[in-house]
């Protein structure tokens, strides 16, 4: 979805591709969070997100990586 040219009115990569910003959060929601998740609530999507870098990072943790992330 970040990916996807198509979509980089609504969402994209910053320049350096370490993270994404989200342009239009009803666009998102509306169009992009029901073609890719089984909802189309942003509260939902940010709370996924965050129990997946907090897996990620526990992964990463454990094998010496370390990261930060900011919600």
């Amino acid at each position: 979805m970040v990916d996807d040219k198509a979509t980089d009115s609504i969402i994209s990569w910053t320049q350096n591709n370490d993270s994404f910003i989200i342009w239009d959060m009803i666009e998102f929601s509306v169009h992009l969070l029901p073609k890719y998740f089984m909802h189309s609530n942003f509260s939902s999507f940010i709370r996924q997100l965050k129990i997946y870098v907090s897996l990620l990072s526990y992964k990463y943790e454990k094998l010496g990586f370390f990261f930060f992330f900011f919600f």
